[in-house]
């Protein structure tokens, strides 16, 4: 046992024997096992709501590669980049949450029933009316830069994939 070495720990000049390999490759099917394990339990995730981090948490759940194209393709004709961008990244915050957490006074965090991003924009400013379209609402509250941050941090965790991305990939192809 004391012999086999990976990969890095070859001599230059010495070849690895397949005892070698194997072991090399079992530990590494060892990894992705594990790995697919843990996206397999992934199925939403709290992020953080810029400018509100010390009042509530947004609950996301993951969504597919083409739900996201078809959000993106309902925006191609914005001629606009920078709003095509905007609209793009609230369209998928809001196809993404699940719910919302309250910061509790004591600490941690409490469920938020019927908080939706609509009544938080309205806590926020008592001048919007129930009228104004979710996005709207979304992109008042926390201003473009917070919908752009928000969709970032999401989409980085999103696009790790999990058994939910995967089974919805299987459909696109």
């Amino acid at each position: 046992m004391e012999n086999m070495r990976t990969v890095g720990e070859a001599a230059p000049d010495e070849e690895l024997t397949p005892t070698d390999v194997e072991i090399r490759d079992q530990s590494f099917e060892e990894r992705m096992r594990a790995r697919r394990l843990q996206r397999e339990q992934r199925t939403t995730e709290s992020f953080d709501v810029p400018g509100f981090e010390d009042l509530f948490r947004v609950e996301m759940q993951v969504i597919g590669y083409k739900r996201l194209a078809d959000v993106a393709l309902r925006h191609a004709r914005v001629r606009d980049e920078a709003l095509r961008t905007l609209y793009i990244a609230a369209d998928q915050i809001l196809m993404a949450t699940v719910g919302f957490h309250r910061v509790k006074d004591e600490g941690g965090y409490e469920q938020a029933d019927g908080d939706t991003w609509l009544s938080l924009a309205r806590s926020f400013d008592n001048t919007i009316d129930a009228t104004l379209r979710p996005r709207a609402a979304l992109i008042r509250l926390l201003e473009g830069a917070g919908v752009i941050a928000l969709n970032n941090d999401w989409y980085e965790w999103n696009t790790r994939g999990n058994q939910t991305v995967d089974k919805e990939l299987a459909g696109d192809f």
